[in-house]
């Protein structure tokens, strides 16, 4: 159970850590699509948008199932859908333009936060694996202690059958052989 914690923390870790490079690939996606159009050489929008799409979907659920909701991310995204939206439109100088004085400095807010929240991320499961260590470590010690009294409360009840109920039960089978040969006492209790 605590291995699946570990194990469940550092993916979420990994999985945060792969965060930046899909924001930087959808930078650079955008930064090459309005280069390439306005050089006349127009990217498939179909496969471009496509991609944005999917690395935002994925990102926007990473950050959501790890750490939440991030303003950051939001506010970049909707550059990111204009930007889309304007290339499509064939305005690309506006598009050029929105990269420049919007979507950059949205970048570098997002990836500041998200180098951040990685970091505290990262120390977060690092505390919470020692945490748990530390945890598993007691519980074996718990199962040795619980083992180690077992087995002498076990040795204890084998000591007290033979004295108390063996070793009486082996005087009066002596004692009815006795009797059985003819030698016994019948007086004795």
């Amino acid at each position: 159970n605590a291995e699946s914690v570990l194990v469940t923390n550092s993916g979420s870790v990994q999985e945060l850590q792969s965060l930046p490079g899909e924001i930087s690939g959808i930078q650079l996606d955008m930064i090459s699509g309005v280069q390439q159009s306005m050089a006349g050489n127009a990217p498939n929008m179909d496969s471009l948008e496509k991609s944005q799409n999917t690395r935002l979907a994925h990102i926007s659920e990473v950050t959501r199932t790890t750490v939440g909701n991030i303003p950051a991310f939001d506010q970049y995204r909707l550059v990111v859908d204009s930007g889309m939206k304007l290339l499509r439109s064939s305005d690309f100088l506006t598009a050029s333009d929105l990269m420049n004085s919007m979507a950059t400095p949205r970048y570098d807010t997002l990836m500041l936060q998200m180098n951040t929240i990685v970091g505290a991320e990262i120390a977060k499961a690092s505390n919470s694996s020692g945490s748990l260590r530390t945890q598993l470590r007691w519980s074996a010690i718990l199962l040795w202690v619980i083992l180690i009294g077992s087995l002498a409360l076990s040795v204890f009840c084998s000591l007290f059958m033979v004295r108390n109920v063996i070793v009486p039960l082996q005087t009066l089978v002596a004692s009815m052989k006795d009797i059985a040969q003819g030698e016994g006492d019948l007086t004795r209790r």
